[in-house]
């Protein structure tokens, strides 16, 4: 491992490295390691806390909830000291280089009487959302999804392999307006709609990077191949770097180095490296290829870029190492511009050296050298505890009306994620209905009968049926079929003839129903013929079977849905009918919104 083991810190995600908790006495200061990883499903899950708290709040989670109300503030309160002592470890940790890697899980806030406190409020200026006010997050969590593009930024990321694995998935993203100023999107599940980001955040090359939530341990093995390729690539003069990453590393073919000059002073490249610069990443056996050059040509993302000069000029590549990098240089004080940026602004710094080594640090990370000297300023907060603590009516009075108002807008955030969620679930429920075929109808069918009730079981030896149970009885037997007309006598013989077969196996007789997606090339405004002949209709009167189509079946649902009918009313008129199944039209409120 080019990362050690004991390098690798990782709070409430199990996996390679040291297991532990933020919380005092329980792990030495964050700036011993070179990575840490973090999982915050609340922010007690960060803190060694009483297992049973936790619990409840991930069954909280569960139900959907978005907080969690505490008896008394002093559980909260208890934190803050621990967490000052953490955000001055964490400014040193990336300062010296050092990788914070956060999972991106759906904000979630732990509520007292009048602190609260979210599992994003720790990081501060660091958190991936600008944040207008105190625990109120700029995230959209009111779905989750696998559609996942890299970037171009992505595609050339250490974590690009983690990003486009199978399975992966997304339950928070962040809209490009709202993303904090220096964060770089990696991947998208939509334009404009972020699902992980980095930060550059340190002159040392220390980075924060956000990935898709949730975290899975199916996945960490990935991971850890990305830690160790962004290990790789990390600056060798920062204070984490391993000392023996330079004799494992490949020849740097790409960069002259003057024959005087040790091998240890070959500069290292930064974090991301485009497909079109070659890196000594890209040579070694463990590095994953970046993409090609046309990537980098793409259209530009809408989500601001770093300041940093990407470019390699071909005559920075041909000319000798600047005075700054020969041996005798190499024995005074080094200069403060980071290492991986050197060979990018080599030309700049042929043409104003003094401006490299005064300057450049600034030049390079203008805004996430702000976010770190605020960071450090609330660190060191002056004012006493006994003054913050202190307060009067008017300012009691304000805090309870922003309590107010923010329990106003979380209850309206949560109906909105109720609403829309069943918006999402009628829509793809109405497509699959209407116009799909094969597995998908099959789907969508399976899920109406279940909201009515009906346990559904795949029939044995017949793809196109299921069987309808109520404990271990059999009730019913559907069959399903598409059709850009209207059903055949074979369709309705065929269900007759499962019925038969079902009767002598178990010697009881189960309510057939044949359900038609019909005329499933049109949109239902223009479906005006018949669903089903007055032969079938007869036939299926005497063989005591119910005829429904898909479109009725989609009308069943908005009912449910609706509250205007109960499952038990819904299940006794599909099994007491025999012939066509009467009502249930949906056609004149499609029709009207079609107009």
């Amino acid at each position: 491992m080019a990362l050690e083991k004991q390098k690798i810190l990782r709070i409430n995600c199990p996996g390679y490295g040291q297991q532990s908790y933020f919380s005092a006495n329980c792990t030495p200061p964050l700036y011993e390691y070179s990575a840490i990883l973090v999982n915050p499903i609340s922010i007690l899950h960060l803190f060694d806390k009483d297992p049973d708290l936790l619990r409840q709040i991930e069954e909280a989670q569960i139900d959907g909830a978005s907080s969690f109300s505490a008896k008394s503030d002093k559980l909260i309160e208890s934190l803050n000291s621990e967490l000052d002592a953490r955000m001055a470890e964490m400014v040193k940790f990336l300062e010296q280089g050092g990788l914070l890697v956060y999972f991106l899980c759906r904000p979630f806030s732990v509520q007292g009487p009048k602190v609260a406190m979210d599992n994003y409020s720790w990081l501060d200026v660091l958190a991936p959302d600008r944040q207008h006010e105190k625990n109120e997050r700029h995230m959209a969590s009111v779905s989750h999804g696998k559609n996942i593009e890299l970037t171009a930024e992505g595609q050339a990321s250490p974590f690009s392999r983690y990003i486009k694995q199978a399975g992966m998935e997304w339950t928070t993203l962040i809209r490009a307006e709202n993303l904090t100023d220096g964060y770089t999107a990696l991947a998208t599940a939509g334009p404009n709609k972020c699902v992980s980001a980095y930060l550059n955040a340190g002159e040392q090359g220390g980075t924060v990077v956000f990935l898709p939530a949730p975290y899975s341990p199916q996945f960490d093995d990935t991971l850890v191949s990305c830690l160790e390729l962004w290990e790789s690539r990390r600056p060798a003069g920062s204070a984490s770097s391993q000392p023996a990453q330079a004799a494992n590393e490949a020849p740097k073919a790409s960069t002259p180095i003057s024959a005087a000059e040790p091998e240890s002073a070959a500069s290292a490249e930064p974090e991301w490296t485009p497909a079109d610069v070659e890196s000594p990443a890209a040579t070694s056996s463990q590095a994953e290829p970046f993409s090609t050059a046309p990537a980098m040509e793409a259209e530009p993302q809408t989500y601001s870029q770093p300041d940093l000069d990407w470019s390699t000029p071909p005559e920075a590549e041909s000319e000798p190492a600047s005075p700054e990098s020969s041996p005798a240089a190499s024995t005074q004080e080094p200069p403060a511009a980071p290492e991986q940026h050197q060979e990018r602004f080599e030309h700049k710094a042929a043409a104003a050296p003094e401006q490299l080594q005064t300057g450049a640090g600034e030049e390079i990370v203008p805004k996430a050298k702000d976010l770190i000297e605020k960071m450090e300023e609330i660190s060191k907060s002056s004012v006493p505890d006994w003054c913050q603590k202190y307060s009067f009516a008017d300012l009691e009075r304000m805090r309870d009306e922003l309590k107010d108002l923010n329990d106003a807008i979380r209850l309206t955030q949560e109906k909105i994620e109720k609403v829309e969620g069943r918006i999402r679930s009628m829509e793809g429920l109405k497509n699959s209905l209407l116009a799909a075929d094969g597995d998908d109808l099959y789907s969508a069918c399976s899920k109406v009968f279940e909201q009515l009730g009906w346990k559904v079981k795949a029939a044995p030896g017949a793809k196109d049926e299921f069987w309808l149970m109520e404990g271990d009885s059999t009730t019913s037997i559907v069959r399903i079929i598409r059709t850009p007309s209207r059903p055949k006598s074979a369709d309705v013989a065929q269900l007759a003839e499962s019925i038969i077969s079902y009767w002598g196996e178990h010697e009881e007789e189960p309510k057939g129903v044949l359900l038609a997606s019909t005329y499933a090339n049109r949109p239902p405004i223009e479906r005006t013929e018949e669903d089903y002949t007055d032969a079938i209709a007869d036939f299926a009167k005497k063989k005591n079977l119910c005829l429904i189509t898909s479109l009725q079946l989609l009308s069943i649902y908005r009912d449910l849905e609706g509250g205007s009918a109960t499952p038990t009313d819904l299940r006794e008129q599909i099994l007491s009918t025999s012939g066509r199944l009467p009502g249930f039209s949906i056609e004149a409120k499609l029709a009207a919104t079609a107009s």
